[in-house]
């Protein structure tokens, strides 16, 4: 049994794996090599020496702590979503059962801080958890 577990990270994740498109003119996506992601809390005090990514489209600087929170084996399936309202597409991300167990405790412990989504060593979004 797998929990399924919808993050809408419109264009956040597209952006390393793929353009953001309009749904009519979306190609056929060619065949690549498996990606890398994983899962993040971020140190957001200015003089953390921990590991830094550089946002490439805004220059930001984000300080991961690690290990990560979530990594790729966490996840059992992604999957594109047309949404018709936007015009774009979402990612929607399967966990697996520890997997969407550790995304659940981490948010509950974590309220109000940031949650690096890192991709093929790209920051792709750094949402602030709001849920308990």
């Amino acid at each position: 049994m797998r929990s399924t577990m919808c993050l809408c990270l419109m264009a956040a994740l597209l952006t390393a794996c793929s353009a953001s498109l309009p749904l009519s003119s979306a190609p056929t996506p060619a065949p690549r090599q498996p990606i890398t992601i994983q899962f993040h809390l971020v140190d957001e005090a200015p003089d953390s020496e921990r590991p830094v990514l550089v946002n490439a489209r805004t220059g930001e600087q984000v300080h991961l702590i690690n290990p990560p929170v979530l990594d790729q084996a966490d996840i059992t399936e992604a999957k594109l979503q047309p949404d018709s309202a936007t015009g774009m597409y979402n990612v929607q991300l399967d966990f697996s059962v520890p997997g969407s167990q550790k995304l659940a405790d981490t948010t509950a412990r974590n309220v109000g801080k940031r949650l690096a989504i890192v991709v093929d060593r790209q920051l792709s979004w750094r949402p602030r958890s709001r849920l308990r």
